[in-house]
């Protein structure tokens, strides 16, 4: 936590307050004390000498040298705290902002996925559904086709014979093209049977 006063104000405050006991203490109560105590130690007038002052100098600075010492020293720690609670919170933020990439990749991991099965899904449906179409579309023509022979067929069995010449040269013979039809279509059944089976495995 931040200081609300600043290190300067701290120092020039020191200072200040030494100043102001001293010659408070020497010039005020320097005149009561001499009127008290007559013969104390203490009893003196402020010196005109230079040597008194470079003493009184040497007074200051040994006080103020390790309020100084012991000002710069907190003012270390306190910068010091500082960092360690900014470094702690940029760790935390770091290792949140990490947390959340994974989070988010994860997430595109798996939307990713779920496109790829549904593109996967609409592609067999759609093998599907043209198999189905296939099928359909074929087994009805034949499936006419078909019925076609089958009713020549059934009006050949009938038929006396000059009726059949004239279906056999109609149709240049019945049994040929049936056989043709019945291995298409088992040609076909094949094909739609091994096709099933794929999407069945998939």
């Amino acid at each position: 936590m931040t200081s609300n006063v600043s290190f300067p104000k701290i120092i020039l405050w020191v200072a200040v307050f030494i100043l102001m006991m001293y010659f408070f203490w020497m010039g005020v109560l320097g005149d009561y004390v001499r009127e008290v105590f007559p013969n104390s130690l203490v009893v003196r007038k402020l010196s005109a000498d230079g040597g008194d002052w470079g003493s009184f100098g040497d007074f200051l600075g040994g006080v103020l040298n390790p309020i100084i010492a012991g000002l710069t020293l907190w003012k270390v720690m306190d910068s010091s705290k500082e960092q360690s609670e900014f470094l702690n919170g940029a760790s935390k933020s770091i290792a949140a902002s990490a947390v959340s990439q994974a989070e988010i990749s994860r997430l595109q991991k798996e939307n990713l996925e779920l496109q790829k099965n549904l593109v996967e899904a609409n592609e067999r449906l759609v093998r599907i559904s043209a198999i189905d179409f296939i099928s359909k579309s074929s087994f009805s023509g034949l499936d006419s086709k078909l019925s076609f022979y089958h009713e020549i067929a059934a009006r050949y069995t009938n038929a006396d014979t000059s009726e059949r010449i004239r279906i056999e040269e109609m149709l240049g013979g019945l049994e040929e093209p049936i056989n043709k039809m019945k291995e298409q279509i088992k040609v076909f059944e094949s094909m739609v049977q091994e096709m099933l089976s794929e999407e069945a495995k998939k």
